[in-house]
């Protein structure tokens, strides 16, 4: 069992009224910043609402980082929204 998972699943099997504990909770391996930056590039391309080839994303060590200029509040929260789902995995 991995620590997150047992850690848990120690917190809460000495609370008052918990008759019992089953674990079935399941890890996912962190994504590999460089196979997350494809992707989130390829989401900016995909959307209509962004011009794309004005934002950079780079993956250094464990983060991946957005830079350039955007022309709106919505643009930035949809570039925000789109990059956070793909780093996620979704």
């Amino acid at each position: 069992m991995t620590i997150p998972k047992v850690s848990a699943e120690q917190a809460v099997q000495h609370l008052t009224e918990v008759k019992g504990v089953w674990n079935h909770i399941t890890i996912k391996p962190r994504v590999a910043p460089t196979g997350v930056k494809g992707k989130i590039e390829a989401a900016l391309k995909r959307n209509a609402i962004l011009d794309a080839h004005r934002i950079k994303v780079r993956a250094e060590g464990g983060k991946v980082t957005l830079t350039g200029r955007v022309r709106s509040w919505a643009e930035l929260d949809e570039a925000e929204g789109r990059c956070l789902g793909r780093a996620r995995g979704q």
